[in-house]
């Protein structure tokens, strides 16, 4: 049975400063979050992740002077007094003598956000995401909306053709159903080129182009995804005869899923046309078949739909193609 079926160029700090601190507060189970937002007044609250005062801390640094720590606690003391030029100085120091930092990074990313210095805002978030896997969910959860901006989009997709370690998370993320479409095609199409895409990237886009209604530039990409041997075939209308020796996989060919009670298998004794056959065992209970299935790219015309098959279930009630 067939079935067929521009923006401001500065960025919203705020909503990327939750998704930091969100991510903080995982990392350190619960812990105080740091509170900045520097989107509507100087950023404010101390980070008391790390208790050095000033009177601890210049000791420290007298006995380890290349110990970041020590600067960053130095920063969050002149934090904690609103002198934030001298803070964003020690932060920058503390990244200097530690870029492992990612504490650090978190303020010096919040401000590069807040004024707008794109290429530094993705070099502190590509810094915090390597070293700190555990951000990698809620920070770039914060980040996939922003990327409208065109700016930040492409020094954010520059560090994905990279291939970092977060890049699987970042396309997780691209995949989730609630986010805009074109959203989706403005960053594939932006990555594809930079370099070509991998296999799951160019999933995330064809579904995208789909999506959009670009069903055709859709079919073509996935097309040429696919080895010489199949592509002969995948370029028909569809493969109504099953000839596929191996089933063609990807988001233009037939998909296979039947669900439960009903089991399918290709077979080559007595094809009604052409080498094979499809055959469908049911368990003895009507059903409503969800595969085979295949979605079809058609320009707008008239269509003729012809079948066959061989009914042995002794049913009362007939067979129903539809398409839809």
């Amino acid at each position: 049975m067939l079935q067929t079926s521009d923006q401001a160029s500065r960025i919203s700090a705020y909503r990327l400063t939750l998704g930091v601190a969100l991510a903080v507060g995982i990392a350190w189970c619960g812990g105080l979050l740091v509170r900045v937002d520097a989107g509507l007044d100087s950023p404010f609250g101390l980070n008391r992740f790390i208790e050095l005062r000033d009177g601890e801390a210049r000791p420290s640094l007298e006995l380890n002077p290349l110990d970041g720590g020590g600067y960053r606690a130095l920063a969050q003391e002149a934090q904690g007094r609103g002198d934030m030029s001298r803070a964003m100085t020690l932060y920058r120091i503390a990244v200097h003598r530690d870029p492992r930092d990612w504490r650090a990074r978190s303020w010096l990313l919040n401000d590069a956000l807040a004024y707008g210095r794109v290429e530094e805002s993705a070099e502190h978030l590509d810094a915090m995401l390597r070293v700190a896997p555990e951000l990698q969910a809620p920070m770039l959860h914060a980040l996939i909306r922003e990327l409208w901006d065109p700016q930040l989009r492409k020094k954010i997709v520059a560090r994905l053709s990279g291939k970092p370690p977060w890049g699987g998370v970042l396309l997780s993320k691209l995949g989730d159903p609630s986010l805009d479409p074109e959203l989706r095609v403005k960053v594939m199409d932006d990555l594809a080129a930079l370099r070509p895409l991998t296999p799951s990237e160019l999933s995330v886009q064809i579904h995208a182009l789909g999506a959009v209604g670009r069903s055709a530039e859709a079919r073509i990409l996935w097309l040429k995804s696919l080895p010489n041997d199949q592509r002969a075939l995948g370029e028909a209308v569809f493969d109504g005869d099953f000839e596929e020796a191996e089933p063609i996989g990807g988001e233009f060919a037939w998909t296979w899923d039947s669900g439960a009670g009903v089991d399918l298998s290709l077979e080559r004794d007595q094809a009604g046309s052409g080498n094979q056959w499809l055959r469908i065992d049911f368990s003895g209970r009507a059903i409503a078949l969800s595969a085979p299935s295949q979605r079809l790219v058609l320009p707008t015309g008239h269509y003729v739909l012809s079948s066959a098959f061989e009914d042995r279930t002794n049913a009362s009630r007939p067979f129903m193609l539809s398409v839809t």
